[in-house]
């Protein structure tokens, strides 16, 4: 028979809920299985998601057993960079909105000698908070 740790795991209640403070005994058969791993176990309701807070070597009130261990490098990696197009995508927005009054500002300037004027001081002003 295979060598079988017992891991001690909070499992989620919910899908918008933190993990339980409760912490449930399951066999883990699977060596590569570390504390703070997300894993899928066998529970009497069913499959549920839980974290491994610790292990332990003795398991008599272990009845159910792990799975197999979330791998959520992929999905972190994806989430992580659709996060950063978002962030990128609206930099970008900002810029083309603020580059777009300048240039509404530029064209209609050349037919409204005040709001040339205006304009003017404007670059003026901010051009000597650039620098």
């Amino acid at each position: 028979m295979d060598i079988c740790l017992i891991a001690r795991v909070k499992l989620k209640e919910s899908f918008c809920e933190d993990f339980t403070e409760k912490i449930y005994d399951f066999k883990c058969y699977d060596e590569n299985v570390d504390i703070d791993d997300l894993v899928l176990v066998d529970t009497q309701y069913g499959v549920a998601v839980g974290k491994v807070v610790n292990f332990r070597l003795d398991g008599s009130n272990a009845k159910k057993e792990v799975i197999c261990k979330c791998d959520t490098t992929d999905f972190n990696f994806r989430k992580n960079k659709r996060e950063e197009l978002k962030t990128l995508k609206e930099k970008m927005d900002m810029k083309v909105k603020n580059l777009q009054e300048l240039a509404v500002y530029e064209m209609l300037s050349k037919e409204d000698k005040e709001l040339s004027d205006l304009l003017d001081k404007y670059k003026e002003i901010y051009k000597d908070l650039k620098e």
